[in-house]
Order: C-alpha cells, then structure tokens, then sequence
C-alpha cells in the first residue's frame, strides 16, 4: 500500500522559481548517494533471493527487508523533490508519517520468475512497454511538476488534481519496483483501479489510500 498525506499550507520558499528547485536538489544530494548503495545492496540480495525463492518457495526475509525499506526511501526523496512532501526524507528505511510504503510479504511468490537469472531477465523483457509507457507518462508529470509550483507560490495550496497525478506517478513506480524484486508477480500496467474518488480516504480528502 502506498499512502502519501495531503500536503496542507506548502512551504512557498520551496516554490520559488528556480531557488527553490536548486536548494532542493543541493541538500537531496548526501540521501541520492546513500540510496544507491542500498539499492545496489538490494540488487544484490534479490540476486540471492532467487535462488532462496526458486528452491524453497518462499521469499528471504533480508531481501524483502532492504527492498521495501529501498523503495520507502525513493518514494519519501521523490515526494519531497517533487513537493508532494515538504519533510526532508532522512537516510531511514522506515516510512515517514507523510508518505508510508507497506508491502507484505509475498505468501506464494512465482518459482519460474525466480528461476536464477532467466527469471530476471524475463521480468526486463516483459518490462519494455511498461517503460515506453513510463517514458511518456514522466513527460506529462514533468510538465505538472513544473506547473505546480505557480499555486504553491501565489495561493500556499497543492492543487488536489495535481497532486493526484503526482501520487498516481509513484505509484507506478512503486509497482515497476514491487514487481522487479519480485514482492508482486503482477505486472505493473495491470491496474484496474484508475483514477478517481475512489482514491481518497474516508472524509476530508487529506490522505490517498491505494494498493500499489
């Protein structure tokens, strides 16, 4: 599950043009660099858990530990970078009361996708429209991203539609995440839940709750 609170009363110096973005980015750098080694370790732990999967049917407790805790890390930094979140992401691997990431433990994860190395290099090959989508849709999400700030600035509010899109782009990724450490054998395009009403909590709409 992926829940990612609804920003109240932004911080507007974040959305000032081009400062903002900048000091972002600069302070963001020392978290970026910590992230690639845990995904590297990540990388190299689900290489083990194929085997761990393929043999004994069930998914190692180490890997799936430092993958979820990957994947909290990415959605926290992007939240932030992207302004979903003004709170600065830290080096935990835990969730954040902003933006939580929970994932269970898969009960029956796939053999044949964890078949050592070809499993994974079949998770790639089925993973290239995925991309192409992924690419185009990112070019849209740009595109707010860049738009998002001028109500941030001049009214002190994230727009709700806007911050539905941005939501709905790391839940993508999330799932493009779940399914390459093999949490999820669904592929990540299969989402019947599209967007709408439906998204938000019960109440005020303050909270998204939705599956990856």
């Amino acid at each position: 599950m992926l829940y990612i609170e609804h920003i109240q009363n932004p911080n507007r110096l974040w959305a000032f043009p081009m400062v903002g973005g900048a000091v972002k980015y600069i302070i963001i750098l020392p978290v970026a660099m910590w992230l690639l080694i845990v995904d590297f370790a990540a990388i190299l732990l689900s290489f083990i858990n194929a085997f761990f999967v393929f043999f004994t049917g069930k998914y190692w407790e180490p890997a799936y530990a430092l993958a979820v805790g990957s994947m909290r890390l990415t959605a926290k930094a992007n939240c932030f970078v992207l302004g979903l979140s003004d709170t600065y992401p830290g080096f935990t691997l835990e969730s954040s009361d902003e933006v939580r990431v929970e994932i269970p433990v898969p009960r029956k994860p796939n053999r044949l996708l964890a078949f050592p190395l070809f499993g994974g290099i079949f998770r790639l090959l089925v993973l290239v429209p995925f991309f192409i989508f992924l690419f185009v849709f990112g070019l849209l999400v740009l595109l707010v991203f860049w738009v998002a700030w001028i109500p941030v600035l001049l009214i002190g509010q994230y727009p709700e539609s806007l911050f539905n899109l941005m939501v709905y782009a790391q839940r993508l990724q999330l799932r493009l995440s779940a399914f390459t450490f093999g949490l999820s054998d669904r592929y990540p395009l299969l989402d019947e839940e599209g967007l709408g009403p439906d998204e938000w909590g019960p109440g005020r709409h303050d909270r998204v709750y939705r599956p990856l």
